[in-house]
């Protein structure tokens, strides 16, 4: 079982909150498996190393509300831009803020 290929962050990850672009590797239940590009940490953000995530996989929740029709047409391999936060460091998943959108690929 390696963890980080169920978007299980590292702890120096956990506290974050800003933008994420990257690949979806699953969409599925309101959240989606991203495989991270690029990091834009809020100011506000408690990560210590936000770079931490760079190239490995982060699990995002809460997709119900708000973009419950943008999540509609998430597929595997479409690359996004999304804002997040990690609310509760003891747990593995972030939660969707107020961005989503598809991306060209890099």
């Amino acid at each position: 079982f390696n963890p980080e290929d169920f978007g299980v962050p590292p702890d120096e990850f956990r506290g974050f909150q800003g933008e994420l672009v990257g690949q979806i590797i699953e969409a599925a239940g309101y959240e989606v498996l991203l495989q991270v590009s690029k990091i834009k940490p809020a100011d506000t953000s408690q990560a210590k190393n936000a770079e931490s995530i760079q190239g490995k996989r982060i699990r995002i929740a809460g997709f119900y509300n708000d973009h419950s029709d943008a999540f509609a047409e998430l597929h595997s391999g479409d690359s996004i831009r999304v804002s997040a936060v990690h609310r509760n460091a003891a747990q593995d998943a972030l939660d969707v803020t107020n961005v989503l959108e598809k991306v060209e690929r890099d």
